[in-house]
Formats: C-alpha cells, sequence, structure tokens
C-alpha cells in the first residue's frame, strides 16, 4: 500500500529510551539524537535493510551533502541511505540519519524532485521534530496475531508467546510528526533546495505522483483525513506553492546530468534475496527452502518471521527465526516446563518429528476458547541457515493444515530457484515520433501503461520527445 506521505520516522524499542541517561522530556543537547539515531540506524539495517548499490548510495548522499551545507550551525554529521524498501517512503532519524527507499526513487524524474524530499527529511533531523514530538506509537506488523487470537481462542499468556519473536525482531517505533511539524518541514524543506541551487517548485510534483501512484495501485482516490499522518496532498500542495512565491533561487549545476539514468538496474518491487510468496507459496532462494501455505490465507514476510492467516483471524501459522543453537528436544522440554508452570497444562502429543527429512521436535496443546477447541502446534527444528521454530494455532477440526504445511518444508531445487523473477527498472530512450506504448512493448516493460505514466510523469497517449529517458520495468532471471 502507497503511503502518501513521504517522512514516516523510525525509532527504537522503547526500552532503548529508558537506557538513555536523559530523557525526551528534559534533553537540553542533542547528544540524545546521536544515541536514538545511532541506535536506531541499527534498527533499520536490520528490519529493512540497506540496498546494496554503492553507486547509487554515494550519489544520494551527494546530493544529501550538498543540502546540508547549507544548513547554519548544525549540530550533526548526516548520513544519508536507501532502504532495501519497495514501498515509497523517505525517513529521518534523530542526529542526521536520513533515509529514502527503493520505492520511492522509482517514482522521482529529477534530481530536483529528489532534493526537495530529501530538504525535507533533513529539516525533520535538524529542527529535532523527533525530540520535541516525543509521541509514539507501535508501528503495525500484519505478522502479529489479531486481538481476537489473543483475547478470545486463548489467553494473553499465550497472545504474548505467539507475539514474542515478531516483537523482539520488530524493534522499529513510529513516530508521527504533529502537522505544525510536516509545515514546518515543507516551507524549511524547500527554502533549503534552493539555497542549494535546486527548483523548489519539484515537491508539488512529486507529491502529486505518490497520490496518484497510490490511487492507481489501489483504486481509491486519497480522502482528507483528520487522523492521516500527513495533511490531504491538494492542500499541502497549496500550501507549498504559496510559500513558493516568497522564495527566489538560482539554478546551479545539478550533482548528475543524467538522471534518471541513475536508477537504471534498480530493484522493483519486493527484493528476492528476501524470500517471496508465489501464491501460497515462500521461497527463499539465499536460505534455499519453499514452505506452502494453506491456499487463501493471507501471507506475510518480515526480518525474522514469515507467515499466514485468514482472513477471519481464527488461525495461524508462523515460521520464526530464533537465536539458539540447543538440540530442538531441550528447547522443548523447556517450553513444556515453562507452559505448565503458566497453565498447568501438559501437552497432548510431544515426540521427534521429521520435516521432509529434517528431524525436530513437536508439542501439541488442545486449547479451549470461547469458540471452541484450538489446536497449538510447535515444531523446533535446524536446517541450512538457521534455527526456526514452526507454530501454528488452528481451530481442531482444521489442525491438518499445519501438518500439510510442515510436511511442505523442503529444499529449493535449481529449477525452482531460475523460476523465481525479479523485476528491475530500465531507463530506455525514447526514440523519435515514438509513443509510450510503443516504447514499452520494445523495451518488454511489465508495468501497466498507466502506472507507467505516472512513474514517468507523461502522457500515457501522444508521442514521447525524441531521445527521454524513461523508466520501465522488466522481469529478469534470479541470479546469486
Amino acid at each position: 500500500m502507497i503511503n502518501y506521505g513521504f517522512c514516516t520516522q523510525y525509532l527504537t524499542l522503547a526500552l532503548l529510551w529508558l537506557m538513555l541517561p536523559v530523557t525526551i522530556a528534559t534533553a537540553q543537547d542533542v547528544e540524545i539524537d546521536r544515541q536514538l539515531g545511532g541506535r536506531g540506524a541499527k534498527a533499520v539495517a536490520v528490519q529493512m535493510g540497506l540496498y546494496d548499490d554503492p553507486g547509487l548510495t554515494a550519489y544520494i548522499a551527494k546530493v544529501g551533502n550538498r543540502l546540508v551545507a547549507e544548513l547554519e550551525d548544525n549540530p550533526f554529521a548526516f548520513k544519508f541511505f536507501v532502504a532495501d524498501e519497495a514501498t515509497p517512503n523517505a525517513f529521518a532519524l534523530p542526529g542526521g540519519y536520513v533515509y529514502v527507499t527503493r520505492g520511492l526513487l522509482a517514482l522521482i524524474n529529477t534530481e530536483d524532485e529528489l532534493a526537495t524530499i530529501m530538504g525535507h527529511e533533513i529539516i525533520h533531523a535538524y529542527r529535532r521534530h523527533t525530540i520535541k514530538q516525543a509521541r509514539k506509537s507501535i508501528l503495525p506488523r500484519l505478522l502479529e496475531l489479531p486481538g481476537n487470537l489473543v483475547g478470545v481462542l486463548v489467553n494473553d499468556n499465550l497472545g504474548n508467546l505467539l507475539n514474542a519473536p515478531i516483537k523482539a525482531g520488530n524493534e522499529l517505533f513510529l513516530s508521527s510528526y504533529s502537522r505544525k511539524h510536516e509545515k514546518e518541514s515543507d516551507k524549511l524543506g524547500i527554502a533549503l533546495a534552493a539555497k542549494a541551487g535546486y527548483n523548489p517548485e519539484a515537491l508539488g510534483p512529486v507529491l502529486t505522483r505518490l497520490s496518484k501512484a497510490g490511487e492507481a495501485l489501489t483504486g481509491h482516490a486519497e480522502t482528507r483525513s483528520y487522523f492521516a499522518d500527513h495533511p490531504y496532498t491538494p492542500n499541502r500542495v497549496e500550501k507549498i506553492n504559496k510559500e513558493l512565491t516568497k522564495i527566489t533561487w538560482t539554478e546551479t549545476a545539478k550533482v548528475s546530468n543524467r538522471f534518471p539514468a541513475e536508477l537504471d538496474g534498480l530493484l522493483f518491487g519486493n527484493n528476492p534475496d528476501k524470500g517471496v510468496f508465489m501464491e501460497n507459496t515462500f521461497l527463499h532462494p539465499e536460505l534455499k527452502f519453499g514452505l506452502s501455505f494453506p491456499k487463501g490465507w493471507q501471507t506475510a514476510n518480515e526480518a525474522s518471521t514469515v507467515g499466514a492467516a485468514p482472513e477471519d483471524g481464527k488461525a495461524a501459522i508462523l515460521l520464526n527465526l530464533m537465536d539458539e543453537d540447543r538440540p530442538p528436544k531441550q528447547v522443548a522440554d523447556e517450553f513444556a516446563q515453562n507452559w505448565y508452570r503458566q497453565n498447568r497444562q501438559k501437552p497432548t502429543l510431544a515426540g521427534a518429528y521429521t520435516l521432509n527429512g529434517i528431524p525436530g521436535y513437536h508439542l501439541a496443546y488442545l486449547l479451549n476458547g470461547q469458540e471452541g477447541k484450538s489446536s497449538l502446534d510447535i515444531i523446533w527444528f535446524r536446517m541450512k541457515g538457521g534455527y526456526y521454530r514452526l507454530l501454528g494455532l488452528t481451530p481442531e477440526a482444521e489442525a491438518d493444515e499445519f501438518d500439510r504445511t510442515a510436511k511442505s518444508l523442503h529444499t529449493l531445487s535449481a529449477e525452482e530457484i531460475a523460476g523465481i523473477p525479479v523485476y528491475k527498472i530500465r531507463v530506455v530512450r525514447a526514440k523519435a515520433t515514438e509513443s509510450l506504448p510503443a516504447l514499452s512493448g520494445r523495451a518488454q516493460n511489465i508495468l501497466r501503461l498507466n502506472l507507467t505514466a505516472i512513474l514517468n510523469d507523461v502522457e500515457a497517449k501522444g508521442n514521447l520527445p525524441d531521445g527521454q529517458r524513461v523508466k520501465v520495468v522488466v522481469e529478469e532471471k534470479y541470479r546469486h
């Protein structure tokens, strides 16, 4: 789902805040910004990942440093990154850590647009908006079990157990800026871009393009919402345009005069190195395993957890990567002892379990809930790439869904790995009198024509200017 505002900001776990020598409310110097930002940056690297393209990252940093050079009395050593994330977004951590995602870069057409977006984020860090805001809300994760499983089917202890590995891995908090801070970042961000020789008028069009892309992908037009993280885009652009009348600027040479050629080869969509779903089957080409979840269930893939749940939220099957090295039976015995102390319940099944030749240990419990009995199944096992726990909570009548999932675990064949699609942006120059449909056909573009037009801010009909650089998306073979 498209994020209509591009400045979502991430912080670390609440415990991190308690570990600091000063509190948010009393902080008077910028050391707290540096500490929060540094720890948050480590969490972003683990949870989102950083895109491995030194050339593109260096280019982003050059644009960012050109903007930072125009700040007065800047206390931070700014750092710039490309986040390995498909959702169009940009965000800043305290202390000067600024990120743009792959998904956002795909929607940018000029260096001026990039500079105005980065200027907005730089202002958030420079003006210490997070420290001033100090308002946290947990970033929702698709794989956290829904409340009806925790509070209705079972009990709070089980809910904490099932969600623990996800919450432990999900070390990011979302901090929503106030409308005042968003307005200030828009205003000062475009002024900063102008001082650095960029066209401040570029921010409005890229915001509008983000909104259009969201409408095209979701089928729903952006609406005004008092609770939205960002102002309604047309209103926001209108305010930006008013600020533009107060700004004078002189254009200077760009860091690159080839943009968007810098995006050629950029990964588009989800990164298959992190594992991909093909229908209901999860394939991880790096760890070389596959696992099939029940058909029709909604799936999600996080940094240390992959899983699925039906739409009604009355079941879930999760595969967790664990920080463990003891034999599976020893881990299971400890779990059973703790479970008995908390719930006075012994497992209905405890014993060795083989997942397509991979040895493990299986515990099962029968749980009573308001909507009937449910089966809790847990298998601990080792395989190449790590130590895992496969966990399922299903209505008793559907307990075989867990067994089918467990038995589907297998080592990927060379053919399966070769069949994993990889989507990349390619930048193609238009020929004289060539239309967008004609160019798309010639370049083997797989993206819908309306999205291609939005991506490039061009009309779907009519001829393109001779030599214009156009971004298309092509499918390529997966390579290690």
